[in-house]
């Protein structure tokens, strides 16, 4: 089995280094990480690769030539990987791989993320689309967002 694990920079890398570090799914799975490029160290335990978008913010002047390179690369990535899962933790960057990976045939588990109690991102709106599995980190929100999945918090 293959897991593609993706993100953005900030809290929604931090919640995914937890998830890749600390998440059992045996030996035989093999791990894969996808996020921006960004300054700081990034430590991955028992990863096979680690692929990198280019960091976007979309109120940059070139964000669409950002987006779309990072549309060729989910795209080149999920070619080469070919995961059975992708597992995001959003934010923007992240929705090129999640709508490819559900064009692919890839189960796609989105987490929401910790910040958000009331409402979801906008990544989360869209992701919420394309996901087999949506996660919420709060009760409040599971009860307001139809199909979502409270199981506690990341940490």
């Amino acid at each position: 089995m293959k897991i593609l694990f993706t993100s953005s920079t900030g809290g929604h890398l931090e919640q995914l280094k937890v998830l890749v570090n600390e998440l059992n799914v045996g030996k035989e799975t093999d791990r894969y990480v996808l996020i921006e490029k960004s300054p700081f160290e990034n430590k991955f335990l028992n990863v096979k690769d680690v692929f990198y978008f280019v960091q976007q913010d979309r109120k940059d002047k070139f964000f669409i030539f950002k987006f779309i390179k990072n549309i060729f690369t989910a795209f080149n990535v999920l070619r080469k990987v070919k995961p059975d899962f992708l597992l995001s933790t959003g934010a923007g960057a992240t929705l090129p791989v999640i709508v490819l990976a559900k064009l692919f045939g890839t189960k796609v588990i989105y987490i929401e993320s910790l910040a958000k109690i009331n409402n979801l991102t906008i990544t989360g709106k869209i992701s919420s689309k394309f996901a087999n599995r949506f996660y919420v980190q709060w009760n409040e929100l599971s009860h307001k967002i139809p199909n979502t999945v409270y199981k506690g918090r990341l940490y």
